[in-house]
């Protein structure tokens, strides 16, 4: 396949794409669109950014082309001969997952707009930069002046890539591997520290799984001026988008940076060589199903932060910190563990996945209980093997057995390596925390005592929550609600998600909400006007006995037994 991108005029943000396909008279072939992206695993809807659609011969004449789905078209050519097939791109969205055109830079990540053949996925492909200039670009595919070079589609597709005349470039080596850091739009790295912490924590993934699964890496970041966060993996880079730039090397801002970084760069070798079958190959006409994202995306938010301490980029505290905040905060506030298993969360992502939207506290975050299980599962080895294993031992083996040989790994692969290093049966574990949706609490406090924490409950620090079990976000000056105690006073009153408080007491409630409930805290009810769907509602909350209390916390112990500085030693480091 080849392919040519020409930006004719930034203002309007379109991509006019050209594709280039080999044809025979009366053979119809299609050019489908990928209906997803891997690392988002959600239907994508790529074609709303589409416009036009037409073929032409080599000689310009049209050539029959119609639409069949939403992103497919079936052409029809009367001879023998080059089809081209042109469209055009709306680029105007700034995240990792999607394309850029405008003032400044291009960024262009294939899967978004790159149409296929089934014939053609595994032929060499050509992209082709409709350019005067030949701008600086930052990504991992071969240039040669305007011409990029791609083995097949697969590798197009899953290698963005940033034209910028403004690009920051800084580089570092691990393994025998470079590693390139750009950066695009505002902002002043500190360029020794970023440098030596990126080559700490990359080192400390490399002697883990004992070596890279490229030849090559770069981190490619989109600096915005406004707060940002999210990162995409590929085989051999990451998009990441941060913002705002300027604050990037802020103490609110740069361990997420750190952090974002090195959980993409885990994604090198868990999910882009170690890969569910499922997935293996991708198929991008359709939702490619997988119980198993509590290993491509749990156990890697698990290391991803695992990886700064065992390398000494970070050090315990903050860690905890981290990992409270992200994991367990998160878990607990939403009350869907209760009802959904992480296998089936996994397979739901393709509708509930990634949405806010949906019922209610009935679905879970296979990011964050997956890091929780994966902590859990780490002990669990550790502590049955006596400190001689760990789940660093199964993810090298599983980068050894299916990384490397690019054979799929099923459910029963995990789990029989995970055994094989536990030395004995995990049946149980599997079924209660990852099929089943036991609370993991009582096992948190164990894994947490056998690493030297402790795990503690606190009230929740506001009224609103500790007292009557609702919380609120402020937008455009009202104040939403967007967390509820199931059984607390407001959700049996009848306030749902998404009403927006207006009155507490006869008090306008305006950007306040915190300080009435203090004020109010000695009441036993609290008359609450609110609005549910446009319509104004009266409520009277009636107090429970006691307080409802927050997330679980890991924190720290002062005073640690010898059994216990052991483990905690041991799990600090790297035993390979």
């Amino acid at each position: 396949m080849k392919y040519t991108l020409f930006f004719d005029n930034p203002q309007t943000q379109l991509i006019r794409v050209q594709v280039e396909c080999e044809a025979r008279a009366g053979q119809s072939f299609t050019l489908t669109l990928p209906y997803f992206r891997p690392g988002r695993y959600e239907q994508a809807v790529y074609y709303e950014n589409i416009s036009g659609g037409e073929a032409r011969d080599s000689a310009g004449k049209p050539v029959p082309s119609l639409k069949i789905t939403t992103h497919a078209w079936r052409v029809t050519p009367f001879s023998d001969g080059q089809v081209f097939f042109t469209y055009y791109y709306y680029a105007n969205e700034q995240n990792a997952g999607s394309s850029w055109f405008g003032d400044g830079y291009i960024y262009v990540n294939g899967v978004n707009l790159l149409v296929y053949t089934d014939n053609d996925l595994n032929s060499p492909c050509e992209l082709v930069l409709g350019m005067k200039e030949a701008w600086p670009m930052a990504g991992s595919l071969k240039r040669v002046g305007n011409t990029l070079y791609a083995e097949n589609f697969h590798e197009i597709v899953d290698a963005p890539f940033i034209l910028s005349k403004s690009l920051q470039n800084k580089r570092y080596s691990c393994g025998g591997v470079t590693f390139h850091l750009w950066f695009q739009g505002a902002c002043k790295p500190d360029t020794a520290r970023m440098l030596a912490e990126f080559s700490a924590f990359s080192d400390a993934q490399i002697r883990m799984f004992g070596g890279f699964p490229a030849d090559e890496y770069h981190f490619l970041f989109i600096m915005l001026d406004t707060p940002y966060y999210h990162g995409v993996e590929h085989q051999k880079s990451t998009v990441i988008v941060l913002g705002p730039g300027y604050k990037l090397t802020d103490p609110a801002l740069y361990p997420e940076f750190l952090g974002i970084s090195s959980h993409e760069l885990f994604h090198a070798w868990n999910v882009k060589a170690i890969r569910p079958l499922d997935m293996q190959p991708y198929d991008y006409s359709g939702p490619q199903y997988s119980r198993l994202h509590y290993v491509t995306e749990g156990v890697t938010t698990y290391y991803g932060d695992l990886m700064l301490l065992k390398s000494g980029v970070w050090g315990l505290d903050e860690f905890v910190s981290n990992f409270n905040a992200s994991n367990l905060a998160r878990h607990y506030n939403n009350e869907g563990w209760k009802y959904v298993s992480l296998e089936e969360s996994s397979f739901e992502s393709w509708v509930t996945g990634y949405k806010k939207t949906g019922v209610p506290n009935r679905k879970i975050s296979f990011y964050t209980k997956g890091a929780i299980v994966a902590l859990l599962l780490d002990v669990e080895i550790r502590r049955h093997s006596q400190n001689a294993a760990s789940l660093d031992n199964v993810m090298r083996e599983m980068y050894d057995r299916f990384g490397k040989t690019g054979k799929g790994y099923t459910r029963s692969d995990y789990q029989t390596i995970a055994e094989s290093f536990a030395g004995e049966s995990l049946e149980d574990f599997f079924n209660t925390y990852i099929s089943g949706t036991d609370d993991v609490t009582p096992a948190l406090q164990e894994a947490a005592a056998y690493l030297g924490f402790s795990l503690q409950q606190r009230p929740y620090a506001s009224a609103n929550l500790a007292l009557w079990g609702f919380a609120t976000k402020t937008e455009n000056g009202k104040e939403i609600v967007n967390n509820l105690v199931s059984d607390g006073p407001a959700a049996l009153a009848g306030i749902r998600f998404d009403d927006t408080i207006f009155a507490i007491n006869g008090l306008l409630v305006e950007g306040n909400l915190r300080q009435l409930t203090d004020f109010f805290a000695e009441e036993t009810e609290l008359k609450v006007h609110y609005f549910h769907q446009n319509r104004l509602r009266e409520v009277l909350l009636i107090r429970t006995e006691g307080e409802f209390y927050g997330p679980w916390e890991l924190q720290m112990m002062p005073f640690l037994t010898p059994e216990q500085r052991t483990n905690q030693e041991n799990w600090r480091k790297i035993l390979l």
